[in-house]
């Protein structure tokens, strides 16, 4: 059960369980599994509070201050020992042993902060850390071969640029990976994703800058194997021809990723939201940019000639 139906779940068990049902926050300093909810009343909840900090993910102290119980009634409620749920509140036991008895458990200011440290929140904070960093690496990349790309380039510049189009490849994926991630585990959720067009925008941006790399890298990897045939011996130097297509297209990545971080925050926004846009209406373009394109740009690589080359 993913963590937004696990969520929906228990606002309605709680709506059916207590009278004055309570209202529910998105606390943003946490992953979107950590929706935390509050009931004013004080009936029973024998299930729920254990399917809580099971589904939703949320520190058993954040689920005891939230739900509004007394200590004892949490402890009864989850089948735990008092011992066991002191270390899961990360509590001194005469901490909790003086709230047994109190409408409200007071969890300290101070162990608060840690508990936002939680480990779904280290791993959010890295997993978005990589997308950052494949991001950057991207355009250092794609910047590298833009000043080395020219017409007969040394074999140290070849070198130079088949290296800086590897790590180009490399921060693609680390792009492609962590953006799945926070899509499907650490970001907003694919709820909110699907519905947002300019979520889509960015995802075509960054088809649109794949599938041009396809020529640069088919030609790279062509030059480098001839080169590596010929050894301490110089290939044929790369036309003006070859250099001025490859520079166009390396300028229409460049311009590809200068888009996105503009996608990214309009659509971290929600800007355009449309709940009634269908995942599937979204993703055409994508995959039209990327098969399309793609295709395009392979064939223009595999099929190129020199002027005066036989064919």
């Amino acid at each position: 059960m993913s963590s937004a139906s696990a969520t929906t779940c228990l606002i309605a068990a709680l709506s059916l369980a207590t009278p004055a049902a309570g209202w529910i926050g998105e606390f943003h300093s946490f992953p979107a599994a950590h929706t935390l909810v509050r009931a004013s009343g004080r009936h029973a909840l024998p299930t729920l509070a254990r399917a809580s900090i099971r589904m939703l993910d949320i520190p058993a102290s954040h689920l005891a201050y939230h739900l509004d119980l007394p200590a004892s009634h949490l402890t009864s409620h989850l089948d735990l020992p008092v011992s066991h749920l002191t270390s899961l509140l990360g509590l001194p036991a005469s901490h909790l042993a003086s709230h047994l008895d109190s409408p409200h458990l007071i969890v300290p200011a101070t162990h608060l902060v840690a508990v936002a440290s939680d480990v779904s929140a280290v791993q959010s904070a890295f997993v978005a850390y990589g997308h950052y960093l494949g991001f950057i690496l991207a355009i250092v990349c794609l910047t590298v071969e833009r000043l080395t790309v020219k017409p007969a380039m040394s074999m140290e510049e070849e070198k130079t640029l088949a290296v800086a189009d590897s790590f180009y490849g490399i921060a693609s994926l680390l792009i492609v990976g962590t953006g799945y991630l926070r899509v499907t585990a650490y970001g907003k959720g694919w709820e909110f994703y699907q519905h947002e067009p300019i979520f889509w925008i960015k995802l075509t941006l960054l088809a649109v800058a794949g599938a041009a790399s396809f020529f640069p890298t088919v030609k790279i990897i062509q030059r480098s194997v001839k080169q590596r045939e010929m050894g301490d011996v110089p290939i044929t130097p790369m036309s003006e021809k070859l250099a001025a297509r490859m520079t166009s297209i390396i300028n229409a990545e460049l311009l590809a990723f200068a888009s996105i971080p503009l996608a990214a925050t309009l659509m971290a926004r929600g800007v355009a939201y449309a709940e009634w846009l269908p995942w599937e209406l979204g993703a055409a373009p994508v995959v039209l940019a990327l098969g399309g394109l793609g295709f395009k740009y392979v064939k223009e690589a595999l099929d190129w000639r020199e002027e005066g080359s036989e064919p």
